[in-house]
């Protein structure tokens, strides 16, 4: 399993161990150290790969084809990669914004528009600090095994007031 997953990382989607490693909350040096065989890769770090890379399970856990799986919405983005040359990153965006909420979605999109019918080199710069804040308000959350998710720091920031067993050394926020 440790040569698939290496294989997918390095070859397949073209990935840094950092990069990587970021999408599936793992350092780059316990990613290494999976790939060459000294650490295990648990259950919940298989389902996260999966699920952020639209990985086929049987084929990371057993070598089993094929390696993604078969999704409309991933052959509509195979569709857009062929037709438009788009790279890794600009699919990793794609992906992204299709997660987030529809009022984050809407921010953005109301943001692309503006700078679209304006011509690029007179956006005022305090709309760009404006949506760079608003990406900022956003705490990345991987739930063990069950996905990730952008929310809220305010949102974070109240769950932990209200939370009298939430043990704050059992969490990671990126």
């Amino acid at each position: 399993m440790n040569k698939r997953l290496k294989e997918l990382r390095k070859n397949i989607l073209k990935l840094t161990l950092k990069d990587f490693g970021n999408e599936i909350s793992l350092s780059p040096g316990a990613l290494g150290d999976i790939e060459n065989g000294r650490r295990i890769l648990q259950d919940r770090h298989i389902k996260l790969i999966c699920q952020t890379f639209n990985v086929n399970e049987d084929w990371l856990r057993n070598g089993n084809e094929p390696i993604f799986n078969d999704k409309d919405n991933d052959n509509y983005i195979n569709e857009l990669v062929k037709k438009y040359n788009i790279n890794s990153d600009e699919i990793s965006v794609i992906k992204r914004f299709a997660n987030l909420d529809e009022n984050s979605r809407n921010k953005i999109i109301n943001f692309v528009f503006e700078i679209v019918k304006e011509n690029i080199d007179k956006i005022d710069e305090n709309k760009i600090l404006q949506f760079s804040n608003l990406a900022q308000d956003k705490t990345k959350i991987v739930a063990r095994g069950k996905g990730v998710t952008y929310e809220d720091k305010s949102k974070i920031d109240e769950i932990i007031e209200n939370s009298e067993d939430l043990n704050l050394d059992d969490i990671d926020f990126l």
